[in-house]
C-alpha cells in the first residue's frame, strides 16, 4: 500500500523531468564551424553521427532543417540564408558540430549582395557572352597570352577572374606566366614564347602535330589529344603469335624426333634380320659319311 501510494507521488515527477531533459536535449543549439574550406576528408569520417539544430546566432542564415530526418538530431542539414532566402547550403555532422558540405566552395551567405559579372576580362576571349552572379563559372575562355583554355569565374566585385587552375599534379597556373608546363592526364602541355609543346606519355601519341603558335592571342590549330599508340597493341599481338609460333615449332620438332627414332629403330632391326638370312650353313663330317 505504501509502496503503490510512493509511486502514484513520485511516478509523474520522474516522467516530467525525463520530458523535459528530452526537451532540453533537442532544443540544444549546436556550433557551426565555417572555417575550413576542404571538409570533404571530415565528410568520409562522419559516419552516422547526428547532431542537434546548428545555431544561427551570427545572422548570416536561419531556418535550418533536417535533410535525412523529420526532426533533429540529424546526419545533415539545410539552412537558408537571411539576406538572400533563395539561396541555402548543406551541413553535415562530425564529432559534434555542424561543417560546411565540401559541395559549397564557400558560404552563399557571403555574396548575397554582390555584383552580376557583366563585363568580359580582357585577357580572355570566351565563345559566350554569359553574365553571372558571384561564384557562377564561364568555361572554355581562351587566354591571349599563351592561347591555352580556361575557367572564369564571377568575382564580388562584378569582375570575371580567372578560376584556380590545378593540374594533375597540383601546380597551379596562371594565364599572363611566361613558361609554364602543366600535366593533363596522359598530356603534359609546355607553353614558352609563343610556342605550345604537347608531350604524351610513354605508350601514348598525339593524334596529329604536337606543336602549335601563339601569336596575338590566335593559336594555329586545336591543341591535341593523346591516343594509345597501334604499335603498342599490335606489339602485344605479335608477341602472343611468336609464342604460339615457337609452342607449335618445339611440338614440330618432338614429333620430327620420335619419329626419326622409330624410323632408326626399325632400319637397325632390318638390319640384324638380314645378317641372319645371309650367313653360309656348312655340314659337319660325321654327318655326310653316314649319308653315304
Amino acid at each position: 500500500m505504501l509502496f503503490s501510494l510512493a509511486a502514484l507521488v513520485f511516478l509523474p515527477s520522474i516522467f516530467a523531468a525525463t520530458v523535459e531533459k528530452r526537451i532540453e536535449k533537442r532544443s540544444t543549439f549546436v556550433a557551426v564551424d565555417l572555417s575550413r574550406v576542404d571538409t570533404r576528408d571530415l565528410l568520409n569520417r562522419a559516419g552516422y553521427e547526428e547532431c542537434n539544430p546548428p545555431r544561427t546566432d551570427h545572422g548570416l542564415y536561419r531556418d535550418c532543417r533536417a535533410r535525412d530526418r523529420s526532426a533533429f538530431p540529424a546526419r545533415s542539414a539545410e539552412c537558408f540564408c537571411a539576406q538572400c532566402a533563395e539561396k541555402s547550403f548543406k551541413l553535415f555532422c562530425s564529432a559534434g558540430k555542424w561543417y560546411l558540405h565540401p559541395d559549397h566552395y564557400d558560404l552563399p551567405c557571403k555574396h548575397c549582395n554582390n555584383k552580376a559579372c557583366t563585363q568580359p576580362n580582357r585577357q580572355f576571349e570566351c565563345r559566350s557572352q554569359q553574365i553571372g552572379g558571384a561564384k557562377s563559372v564561364k568555361s572554355d575562355c581562351t587566354c591571349l597570352h599563351d592561347c591555352l583554355d580556361y575557367d572564369l569565374e564571377c568575382d564580388a566585385n562584378g569582375q570575371w577572374m580567372q578560376k584556380k587552375f590545378i593540374d594533375s599534379n597540383g601546380h597551379s597556373f596562371v594565364c599572363n606566366s611566361e613558361k609554364k608546363v602543366m600535366r593533363l592526364g596522359y598530356r603534359s602541355i609546355e607553353y614558352d614564347k609563343g610556342l605550345i609543346t604537347v608531350r604524351c606519355e610513354k605508350g601514348y601519341k598525339t593524334d596529329y602535330h604536337n606543336k602549335l603558335s601563339c601569336i596575338n592571342g590566335f593559336r594555329n590549330g586545336t591543341i591535341p589529344e593523346c591516343i594509345l599508340e597501334q604499335r603498342s597493341a599490335s606489339g602485344k599481338m605479335s608477341n602472343t603469335t611468336l609464342y604460339i609460333i615457337v609452342f607449335v615449332a618445339l611440338l614440330l620438332f618432338l614429333a620430327l624426333v620420335v619419329v626419326l627414332s622409330v624410323l632408326l629403330l626399325r632400319k637397325c632391326r632390318n638390319a640384324e634380320r638380314s645378317e641372319i638370312t645371309e650367313s653360309p650353313i656348312y655340314a659337319t663330317p660325321g654327318k655326310a659319311q653316314s649319308s653315304n
